[in-house]
């Protein structure tokens, strides 16, 4: 995620084994967190996501 074009996404870090990819991470809304899942959902041999990012609070910062 680290060419993301959106900012937020460049802070959501994979992890990868026998075909679960796992996010980590904070954004500042549910919808980049849906974004984040539905960008790594397209890649070939992935068969489970564990969609691990927080959502901030508002006025949070991510880099907490």
């Amino acid at each position: 995620m680290q060419n993301a074009s959106y900012a937020a996404l460049r802070n959501v870090t994979c992890e990868y084994t026998h075909g679960v990819l796992t996010l980590h991470g904070k954004v500042p809304s549910y919808y980049q967190k849906q974004l984040a899942q539905e960008t790594v959902r397209r890649i070939d041999g992935i068969r489970q996501i564990i969609n691990e990012i927080e959502v901030l609070a508002p006025g949070e910062s991510h880099l907490r």
